[in-house]
């Protein structure tokens, strides 16, 4: 098996897509896979999507018609072979030691949900987000109060998800904020939510993104 899939939601993002595909082919984990789904662009994403495919075996891309961004995190959800899940804005880029790092504290921890600091990027400079002194780790309801008072918030991305934390739960569709109604659910499923006080992903303010559109 897979160690883990990153799903990737792809619309009209040629301008930074090639750094975020990059980013994830220059991972130091090996046994991974990147599902790209191409959420109908019709600017260039598609053929960088295409060319990247056709040089990098662990990456895999699925064309459709504009559904949104809940179908097409379903969907990820749904084709996804990796034990665990990873989320990736096709705007946004990594860490190359992200998926290496997380996957062994998810499993250090035996956690269903990992948690990671972050740098919010505006244009060429990047500002880190550090939302705990230290690493901690959650066995019971406590950790909701952190979501409740937005210390913790609900982007998909800076995350790492036991594969099996989402049966029967699903993105809705044509919903705003579809996130924070999954990442809810999720939080009360997990038996055991773990942070690890490191700074692994970049999210690039970008109001035309697909996740933020």
């Amino acid at each position: 098996m897979l160690d883990i899939s990153v799903i990737v939601p792809v619309y009209q993002a040629e301008e930074y897509l090639e750094r975020c595909l990059q980013s994830l082919a220059q991972q130091t984990l090996q046994n991974f896979e990147v599902i790209l789904i191409d959420d109908g662009s019709t600017d260039g994403s598609a053929s960088i999507c295409d060319a990247f495919v056709e040089r990098n075996q662990r990456f895999c891309v699925v064309h459709q018609a504009n559904h949104g961004i809940g179908f097409v995190r379903n969907l990820g959800l749904q084709l996804a072979k990796g034990e665990y899940i990873a989320f990736a804005d096709a705007d946004d880029y990594t860490m190359p030691e992200m998926l290496e790092k997380m996957l062994l504290e998810i499993k250090k921890n035996n956690a269903d949900l990992l948690i990671c600091d972050y740098f919010i990027v505006e244009g060429d400079k990047a500002r880190r987000i550090r939302q705990f002194p230290e690493s901690q780790i959650w066995q019971d309801k406590s950790f909701m109060q952190y979501v409740a008072n937005e210390k913790i918030l609900s982007f998909p991305w800076n995350k790492m998800y036991r594969r099996e934390l989402f049966t029967g739960i699903a993105y809705p569709l044509h919903m705003v904020f579809e996130d924070q109604y999954v990442f809810h659910r999720l939080a009360q499923k997990a038996a055991c939510i773990a942070y690890t006080a490191a700074a692994y992903y970049y999210y690039r303010i970008n109001p035309d993104g697909l996740s933020r559109s």
